[in-house]
């Protein structure tokens, strides 16, 4: 590079991203704190709250991964997609779980009641995921900067979403 060329920073949203880091941060305690006290009075146990708590967990910490494996910005956008996403993690764990503990209350065994659980709520569970991520499909085909914008957006939603339908059928 010539000695005589100056960078200039034109446009720096490092600030608003740390902001918005520590706001998700925030949000997602809140959201967490805020579904173990849903669960738990509907369900009134502790242990079926803190399972569908830690599937929320663990859909995050997969997210994260994925975001930090396909090098995907954080940016406003992407942060928004995570936002999002959080709350969705809830959706797949809670329809898995009430149907292996509709089965288990039915007198079948644990084991038994979250294989048949899982098998008879997979295809509509998986369904709804898809029909989901698939509204993300067409964002490929955006052009310029249009598609710089928003396809880290469908990326992180369908990485959320992919990451919370694994963990509602292993975790759960």
């Amino acid at each position: 590079l010539p000695n005589d060329l100056v960078f200039k920073i034109i446009d720096d949203e490092s600030a608003e991203i740390g902001e918005s880091l520590n706001h998700i941060a925030l949000l997602a305690f809140i959201v967490m704190i805020l579904v173990f006290i849903m669960i738990f009075v509907v369900q009134r146990r502790l242990l079926p709250s803190l399972l569908i708590l830690s599937s929320v967990a663990f859909s995050a910490v997969i997210t994260f991964n994925l975001i930090y494996l396909l090098k995907i910005p954080l940016n406003m956008l992407t942060l928004g997609a995570l936002t999002m996403g959080l709350g969705m993690f809830v959706d797949n764990s809670i329809v898995v779980f009430e149907n292996t503990l509709r089965l288990k209350e039915g007198g079948m065994e644990s084991v038994q009641a979250a294989l048949q659980g899982a098998r008879e709520v997979f295809t509509p569970v998986l369904a709804s995921t898809l029909t989901t991520i698939g509204v993300f499909f067409c964002f490929p085909y955006f052009q310029g900067r249009l598609r710089d914008f928003y396809l880290p957006l469908a990326f992180v939603m369908t990485s959320a979403l992919a990451a919370s339908l694994a963990v509602s059928f292993s975790l759960v």
